[in-house]
């Protein structure tokens, strides 16, 4: 449950902020 809370906070946080470097990375640990 922690996992799937965090998971989501750090797409919002992610979504938020505007930013490809911090989306890229986040593609790359999610693979």
């Amino acid at each position: 449950m922690m996992s799937l809370n965090s998971k989501q906070a750090f797409a919002m946080a992610h979504a938020s902020l505007p930013e490809p470097k911090y989306s890229l990375h986040s593609s790359s640990s999610s693979t």
